[in-house]
């Protein structure tokens, strides 16, 4: 029994390390749920990691996913697969499908087989490329929140993780290959807009009745075309949202200026993407910056360490809440402070609560002192998504990164919707088959009986023969299947299910939504888009 737990135990961790590991989970975005028993997260400040944190090549084995946000559903080698999984989770497709297989048979085949597969792949051919266009918009709002830009200490060391390099061939075709998978999936998505637009400015062009809406197309918060608002998807607020006038003005002081003269060797605040900020970095922000990461506040430009914080894009409230740094740590305010501060932060494994959160900062004491452990909870941390206001700066720690932090943590993965007109439309196309069959058997033994008597009676317009039994139930069957007689077969019988039933539905709903989309009563003069 110990040498099969102790199988099972070092499978489990290899299991762990496979999902953690930067191949896995943690290159993606996505992690598994967190085990509220795991072990706490350390975090190491200019401090060495002792022996059990490091692996035999003095590598950390803790593993902190990237702060990349990823909420697209595929990618370049998932697309084909994963979408195909998707489409055939219609009945009707695989209904199709069928039929499309047995034209390829002789005994079945009534027109050329790739002739019967064309409606099919015609049909899947277009809902792939609204799938990917659809992905692509996600993937152009991640891009815009990745490339946002924040402040992290420069020509210093974090040694909570692990400097991977970017020319490997593994990280080069996955960029290469990401890259020509979006920037196709852009140019299909540019045609259809403009495509859209055209049919807008038509529109526009022929009804008399929108000539009212000139006056609301120099509105500031409308496009040339006076439909749709002129604030691209993604400028602003993560998920979307377009930014604020004061987040847009942000008259925020340069760090740098802080730390007064330096040389090239000295630490300094460098300017970097969200996407590149990791787990340990020390970080700067400005009034009416967003966060983003799970910070532990360290100190601000109030007194004892107090900030402002915006929570709506967590909770939904939109009053500022007040937010406590460290009394210990209160008096930083430059990058050669922040890269001479030794302390660890042992934090509780991430969890998608947000409004919970325990944790303790280890400061190392002076000679024959024990450190000083400080208790620290969310009033301590700013939570990704929130925006900073009304305080000069902050400079905290980066305790959770991208799938950590508790507003990914409360996302999930993107979902595959299915709508109730799409899940009802699953029981029909089951019972079309049903009937189909009952027709082709009460079809077969009608002709099968009056064929005998027929035969019988020596009638010179009887059938030949090519039964194969005496059971009219067995002949209806096998008549079912192969084109002895009419009135057919299995094939002949496949229209009383529509090829273009699902297409058919989808387009019914994109033209439902143009009214909508060109009603200028729903059009609001603010720049704030609802949802």
């Amino acid at each position: 029994m110990g040498k099969r737990e102790g199988a099972r135990a070092r499978l489990g961790r290899l299991l762990f390390r496979a999902q953690m590991s930067p191949a896995g989970g943690a290159e993606s975005g996505r992690r598994p749920p967190p085990d509220p028993g795991a072990a706490k997260v350390q975090i190491y400040l200019n401090t060495p990691l002792p022996g059990s944190a490091v692996d035999h090549r003095g590598r950390p084995i803790a593993r902190f996913p990237t702060n990349k946000l990823n909420s697209t559903k595929y990618t370049p080698l998932t697309f084909l697969p994963k979408n195909l999984f998707e489409q055939f989770r219609r009945v009707a497709n695989c209904f199709f499908l069928l039929l499309a297989v047995l034209q390829s048979f002789p005994q079945f085949e009534t027109i050329d087989p790739l002739v019967a597969a064309v409606p099919l792949i015609l049909i899947m051919s277009l809902t792939a490329i609204k799938d990917g266009v659809e992905d692509w918009k996600r993937h152009s709002t991640d891009a815009s929140v990745n490339h946002r830009t924040v402040y992290v200490l420069g020509n210093w060391t974090n040694v909570n993780v692990l400097e991977v390099s970017k020319k490997s061939f593994r990280a080069l075709f996955r960029h290469y290959s990401h890259k020509a998978f979006w920037g196709f999936m852009g140019l299909i998505s540019k045609f259809f807009r403009d495509l859209i637009d055209r049919t807008n400015r038509s529109a526009n062009d022929i009804d008399d009745s929108l000539q009212p809406a000139a006056a609301a197309r120099d509105r500031p918060g409308l496009a040339a075309g006076g439909i749709f608002p002129a604030s691209p998807i993604g400028a602003g607020e993560p998920g979307g949202r377009p930014a604020s006038a004061a987040s847009r003005k942000n008259p925020a002081v340069d760090p740098n200026i802080l730390s007064g003269p330096r040389s090239t060797t000295d630490p300094f605040w460098r300017e970097t993407f969200w996407k590149n900020v990791r787990a340990g970095d020390v970080i700067f922000l400005r009034n009416n910056e967003f966060i983003p990461a799970d910070v532990l506040i360290l100190s601000s430009s109030e007194p004892e360490g107090l900030c402002y914080v915006q929570t709506k894009n967590l909770d939904g409230e939109t009053n500022l809440k007040i937010r406590n740094g460290l009394a210990q740590t209160a008096a930083l305010k430059t990058a050669a402070e922040c890269a001479s501060l030794r302390l660890r932060v042992d934090s509780e494994p991430p969890t998608a609560n947000l409004f919970s959160y325990n944790g303790t900062v280890v400061f190392e004491g002076a000679e024959n002192e024990p450190p000083k452990k400080v208790p620290v909870t969310l009033n301590s941390m700013l939570l990704r998504g929130c925006i900073l206001r009304n305080t000069e700066y902050v400079i905290g720690i980066v305790v959770f990164t991208g799938a950590d932090t508790k507003i990914q943590l409360n996302s999930g993965e993107t979902p595959s919707k299915r709508t109730a007109i799409e899940k009802a439309m699953n029981p029909q196309v089951y019972g079309a088959p049903a009937v189909l069959i009952l027709r082709a058997r009460r079809a077969y033994r009608a002709i099968f009986l009056t064929s005998e008597h027929f035969r019988q009676t020596d009638s010179p317009f009887a059938f030949s023969s090519n039964d194969h039994s005496e059971n009219a139930d067995l002949n209806a069957f096998y008549d079912f299947w192969y084109e002895h007689r009419p009135p057919g077969n299995l094939i002949a019988y496949q229209n009383l299910v529509p090829v273009s039933l699902i297409l058919t539905v989808e387009v019914v709903k994109t033209v439902q939504v143009c009214p909508a989309r060109l009603d200028l009563r729903q059009v609001a003069i603010s720049e704030t888009v609802a949802r």
